[in-house]
Order: structure tokens, then sequence, then C-alpha cells
């Protein structure tokens, strides 16, 4: 998954001229360094040298503020680069975590997805096939008696579930 920050000149920007860059991470420190400092060289009030930046927009699946460290972002790209996982269980597992709580979950891969569900129910059933309990119902009496709305609720109230769209269910195990 992409992230990429837009590093503005501040000196630049409140004297009412844009300049900043697009800056794809991960990169070495060393070269985010100097990436950042070619955005403060690109400008000059003839006064002193730039030496504020901030960062002024971001593609990512968190949310990164203005101050935010552009070291601890390159970090967490940096991880995220490792993973290999649809950009959908991404997004949402950071929509429901912490940057660090949703790394964790990610690189320890505690989490389950469930694809084409439409509901809680699915899920249920899903997980019940997958774990091959589903043969052991069908053992004692058929499928279609199985309350699995109920089975499903039961396991969204036990459970974390975040829906990540498109039919996709994403179970945190931890």
């Amino acid at each position: 998954m992409e992230v990429r920050i837009y590093v503005a000149n501040l000196a630049a920007y409140n004297a009412g001229r844009l300049v900043g860059e697009w800056i794809d991470l991960p990169l070495s420190n060393e070269e985010l360094r100097e990436k950042i400092q070619s955005i403060l060289d690109a400008w000059n009030d003839g006064f002193s040298p730039s030496e504020e930046w901030a960062i002024h927009d971001y593609e990512a699946p968190f949310e990164i503020g203005e101050y935010e460290s552009p070291y601890k972002v390159n970090e967490w790209a940096e991880k995220l680069s490792s993973i290999n996982e649809d950009e959908e269980v991404i997004s949402a597992i950071f929509g429901g975590f912490s940057i660090k709580e949703a790394l964790e979950i990610l690189e320890n891969g505690e989490y389950r997805v469930y694809n084409d569900c439409n509901d809680m129910a699915d899920v249920a059933y899903a997980w019940y096939e997958e774990t091959g309990r589903l043969a052991e119902i069908e053992n004692v009496l058929p499928v279609s008696y199985v309350d699995w709305d109920a089975i499903g609720r039961d396991m969204e109230l036990e459970g974390t579930f975040i829906y990540a769209g498109n039919g996709v269910y994403v179970e945190i195990t931890d």
C-alpha cells in the first residue's frame, strides 16, 4: 500500500508561495532528509534560510497530522510495505485502531478475512465452514435449522468485526 506525504516549505507558504513536493515513502532516512532539505532550499526570502516545513497533504490508510514527524511516518510506511494484504482490509483495520495497534495486528497476522459476506450471518456460516464445525452440525441436524443471524449477532457481540466494504469483513483475532 502506498504512503505519500506532501511536504510544504512553511516560510514560502507564510509569504504566500506554494513550495513543496510529494514524497513517496518509504525511503532511507538519509534520502528523506535530503528531500526535505531540497524543499527548504527551494525558496529563500533573502533574509534567512527556510527551516520549517509541514505536511499539508497525504495519501495513506491512516491519518497524518500537519506536524507529524516525517521520519515516524516513514517508519510506518516501511512496516506497511512488508504487509501483503488488500487495501480495503488494511484501511478497515487502521480505521478501527491506533496506528501502532493496527500495525501490530497486521504484522502479527492477528486478523481473519471473510469475503463475499453480506452480513454477520454470512460471516458466521463462513466461520463454521472454515473451522470444520459445519460438518459437525450437519451430522446432528439439517443446516437449514440453524439460526445464522443469531449466531452472527453473538459473534459480533463477543468479538471484534469490521466491515471493510465490498462484502468483506475483518475479524480481529488477537
